[in-house]
């Protein structure tokens, strides 16, 4: 053995014994080792605009030689931390509907310190579009709320208290968009303009919109006026609407109502009238209108109502159930005049309830004690006659020497009632 091998193998016994640890030179920075006893630092990067200087949201930064990247915050940044001291190539671009070009800086990586370096980018041409929205009335006052949108794309959004909406992002095309408003406050009906979106522009599109008539109240209610038992009654199904449109009342064209009646399968339509004293659209059906010639079969039946603007636009119908009000004369007759009198009355059920199982009457005598007035005395409900006389013996001893009304009510099954005229109820002297 010479004396060199000799040395050289003395070094590496020694280091071996001694207990140190040798790595190899390295000279890639993409092994994991060779930053392992750097010193590290920060560096923050701000991207923004070369035009107006603006921050750029949404940027991605790169480090290619450490393969790292961010993207910029809001605020245009983006932070790495902890990369070792050296200098790097930092690129930064933003693609997507608002591209910012490529463009690269060096930056300096400084021991325990936050480096920050800003980036500039210009504005490269969008392959994207934009569309600004006004909607309108027919009266041009701005619509807020109302819904645009873009079905072939899927978007939509809403209009501000100007009436005005955006969107941006749109890719180059004809596009249809449509405009509407039915929630909350007035109505107004659906329409559609066709726009083609140019890329790196701005198009406008515009709307006036036809005002929906909407319905305030709606009532049916059927009438029979009987002035004698023996007159034929005006038997009438009065319908009565209170209709707005946010165009105006002159721009409401015509008011309709329907009922189909579910055993003869028919329906009926009435056309309402503006009535100028009353600010209601009327209608007066006689019930001969009805199939049969009477409104039996439609009692519990909704009658739809439809209000159309001079564009025979509509909004959705409205509802209402008949309700039933009597307007007949009931005769009364005391037989008997005792303690326990008969008493008997005459009601002509037919001219409106059609038939005795569709109410019922209620018979009340009063005892008049001055100065209080008339207290009830008696009560009693009484199943209708299947002829238009009835009679009723009072089931309990009414006291002598007071004086006594009494009066008949006809209630339907609806709760709704007429009332006799009340009459004097003598007794005999005791």
């Amino acid at each position: 053995m010479n004396i060199r091998q000799t040395v050289t193998l003395g070094v590496v016994l020694t280091a071996l014994v001694g207990g140190c640890q040798w790595d190899p030179p390295r000279d890639n920075p993409l092994d994991p080792g060779f930053y392992r006893y750097q010193k590290t630092g920060d560096l923050e990067m701000t991207v923004r605009s070369a035009s107006d200087r603006r921050p750029i949201p949404g940027a991605e930064v790169r480090i290619p030689s450490l393969d790292y990247y961010r993207f910029t915050d809001s605020l245009g940044v983006a932070s790495f931390s902890s990369l070792p001291v050296d200098t790097f190539w930092v690129t930064a671009e933003r693609r997507g509907s608002f591209p910012f070009g490529l463009d690269s800086i060096r930056a300096a990586v400084v021991p325990d310190q936050i480096i920050h370096e800003t980036i500039e980018l210009d504005t490269l041409p969008s392959a994207f579009g934009s569309v600004q929205v006004w909607v309108r009335t027919l009266r041009n006052l701005p619509i807020p709320g109302a819904t645009v949108l873009i079905n072939s794309l899927g978007r939509f959004t809403t209009t501000d208290n100007s009436g005005y909406a955006r969107f941006d992002n749109l890719p180059p095309a004809l596009l249809w968009i449509e405009a509407y408003r039915s929630n909350g406050g007035a109505s107004y009906g659906r329409d559609s303009v066709s726009v083609t979106i140019i890329p790196a522009a701005t198009v406008n599109a515009f709307f006036n919109l036809d005002g929906l008539p909407a319905f305030s109240h709606a009532s049916v209610t059927s009438v029979g006026y009987v002035v004698r038992p023996t007159d034929q009654p005006r038997y009438i199904v009065s319908l009565k609407a209170l209709v707005s449109d946010p165009d105006g009342p002159y721009d409401l064209g015509r008011v309709e109502a329907r009922v189909i009646d579910p055993i003869q399968q028919d329906t009926v339509r009435a056309s309402l009238k503006y009535d100028l004293d009353s600010s209601l659209w009327r209608a007066d059906v006689p019930a001969d209108s009805f199939p049969n010639g009477h409104i039996d079969n439609i009692v519990a039946i909704p009658f739809d109502f439809f209000a159309y603007d001079l564009a025979e636009a509509s909004a959705p119908p409205t509802s209402t159930i008949m309700v039933r009000v009597l307007h007949g004369v009931v005769d009364l007759v005391v037989n008997q005049p005792d303690t326990i009198p008969t008493l008997q009355w005459t009601y002509s059920y037919f001219y409106e309830l059609q038939s005795p199982s569709l109410f019922n009457y209620l018979v009340r005598i009063y005892r008049d004690t001055v100065p209080s007035g008339l207290v009830l005395a008696y009560e009693r409900r009484v199943t209708p006659a299947a002829a238009d006389r009835n009679f009723h013996q009072v089931e309990t001893r009414l006291p002598l020497n007071a004086a006594y009304v009494w009066e008949v009510y006809v209630i339907d099954h609806h709760g709704i009632s007429l009332r006799s005229s009340r009459i004097a109820l003598n007794l005999p002297s005791p």
